[in-house]
């Protein structure tokens, strides 16, 4: 009895290892993470500048075609800053927006400016 149990081990360790193999085993689900990649740029749900998430995605779309860089999720946050600006109604809008949004390489013009600020106005989450 002693000697059968003994003798099984092998085939069950030699089963077990080709189970890990990999070969035909299925791979395991991948998790998704119920935040976009937006969700830390659009502001929390409730709060005066917050956006939806298809109000991020076509206020990416439309900043884009002003400048390229402007397709990065960083300009939501610039842009509900922006939109606080708008509502608060700072003097020198236009210079204001264009220190907000230049940075690096990038120098925003005061023509772009007005055109993100004109974008904020109508993309509808900016209620001023």
């Amino acid at each position: 009895m002693k000697k059968a149990a003994l003798a099984s081990v092998p085939i069950a360790l030699g089963l077990a290892l080709a189970g890990c193999s990999g070969g035909t085993a299925s791979p395991a689900p991948e998790t998704t993470s119920a935040k976009s990649a937006l969700s830390g740029y659009i502001g929390k749900p409730g709060s005066s500048t917050a956006m939806t998430e298809e109000q991020g995605r076509d206020f990416l779309e439309k900043a884009s075609k002003i400048h390229p860089d402007f397709a990065a999720p960083r300009t939501l946050q610039d842009a509900r800053n922006t939109c606080s600006a708008i509502r608060s109604g700072v003097p020198d809008l236009t210079g204001q927006t264009v220190k907000r949004f230049s940075g690096g390489e990038r120098t925003v013009t005061p023509a772009m400016a007005e055109q993100l600020v004109k974008l904020i106005k109508e993309n509808g989450f900016c209620k001023a």
